[in-house]
């Protein structure tokens, strides 16, 4: 074997050991068993449509409100940290939902679930690009190992999809939210243990109001940039809705509640084999345009009454937009300075909030006031705006 290719085995290994603790923590962060049953678990007590709408904008609200913050303080304080916050704020959104028995408690485990968010978004893809950088110099290896978090994420999802079918035939739809929290705090213990890069602390000693204003003129960049944020934003915007709403088009197709679990791990699959897929983008002209191809044809699918088949088909290639979002957060961290990552990335994710409220409440309306499927119709547009931003943006990107 050659020295510099077992220089280059020796390294990744090194790579691959010091984000180890991270992996674990994001697998066991995703051991959420009431994902798969969120909406049925809210019909139970009571909510319809449209009031499924409103406490998902309550906490889209809260989300927007600290997502900058929080994106700020992991650049100045500690990503570790914020992120030891977010499981902290998940472990009580869980607690607090499995007690729910009217809207309003329900919506504050949703501002806590929120919080938790606003603080995770961001932060693992800094750490993943500044470790790399710190290790090797460059992050020409971000999409492989950000793409290998998004597996390890998945797997947790998919896995606790497959177990909450196990836990709803013996318990009560409420109780399912407290069969999270043991794992929740493992994965604090084992995040304490994760040694992060340190890049963003060389410039952070600037007065809030400078670090803030960077933040944003980081933003303000070129073409491809524009384009990369407004795919992330309309990506976040399409992919909550199918979170969010997802359930609804189960629950009027009348899905029996043990498969719920198998359903929603097949949905959340999809993030799974976008991070296999990830790395091959850049590569492969041909596949994002047959990406592209597919997203816009299959979101029709989610405008069929009868066929579950045909709507999960749907659910699941739209989530594959993820795969499109690595790409473009690929070349969003590209033109962004290490200081102001993490808090430039949650001014992005933050105008998908901002986008998402008036998108929700028009979904929700249209859901009530018609039906789900016609409510679909918001989907296929955003996501034939989503695959235009896309192919602009790596078009831009080839021509420089």
């Amino acid at each position: 074997m050659s020295q510099p290719k077992l220089s280059s085995m020796l390294l990744q290994k090194r790579i691959s050991k010091r984000l180890l603790p991270l992996y674990i923590a994001t697998f066991l962060n995703c051991l959420i068993f009431w994902y798969a049953i969120e909406k049925l678990f809210l019909t139970s007590i009571g909510f319809d449509t449209q009031s499924i709408a409103l406490v998902t904008i309550v906490y889209t609200v809260v989300m927007l409100l600290a997502n900058i913050p929080a994106g700020i303080l992991a650049d100045r304080w500690s990503r570790k940290g914020v992120l030891m916050l977010s499981v902290v704020a998940l472990v009580i959104s869980c607690l607090v939902g499995g007690l729910s028995h009217s809207f309003w408690v329900y919506a504050i485990s949703a501002s806590l679930w929120g919080l938790s968010y606003a603080c995770y978004a961001g932060a693992d893809q800094s750490i993943i690009y500044d470790l790399l950088v710190e290790e090797t110099g460059s992050a020409d290896l971000y999409q492989k190992y950000y793409g290998r978090l998004q597996v390890i994420a998945g797997s947790g999802l998919v896995v606790s999809s497959l177990v909450s079918t196990l836990i709803t035939r013996n318990f009560a739809l409420s109780t399912v939210y407290f069969f999270s929290i043991p794992f929740l705090a493992l994965s604090l213990i084992v995040l304490s243990r994760f040694r992060e890069p340190q890049l963003h602390r060389a410039e952070v000693a600037t007065l809030m109001g400078v670090h803030t204003k960077a933040t944003f003129k980081a933003l303000i960049h070129t073409r491809t940039v524009y384009y990369a944020i407004g795919g992330i934003v309309l990506v976040s915007v399409v992919s909550r809705l199918l979170y969010d709403f997802d359930q609804l088009w189960l629950i009027a197709l009348a899905l029996p509640l043990t498969l719920y679990g198998p359903v929603n791990a097949l949905l959340l699959s999809s993030t799974w084999v976008a991070g296999l897929l990830t790395g091959k983008l850049t590569k492969r002209k041909w596949l994002t345009t047959v990406l592209i191809i597919l997203i816009t044809l299959s979101s029709l699918g989610l405008l069929v009454h009868s066929n579950l088949v045909v709507v999960l088909g749907a659910t699941v290639l739209l989530t594959s937009l993820l795969l499109l979002e690595v790409s473009l957060g690929k070349l969003l961290h590209d033109a962004l300075p290490s200081k102001v990552r993490a808090g430039s990335s949650s001014v992005v994710s933050t105008a998908g909030y901002i986008a998402f409220i008036p998108v929700a409440l028009l979904f929700g309306f249209i859901g009530k006031r018609f039906d789900i499927f016609s409510a679909a119709w918001i989907v296929i547009g955003l996501a034939v705006l989503v695959c235009l931003c896309v192919w602009q943006a790596f078009h831009l990107t080839e021509k420089h």
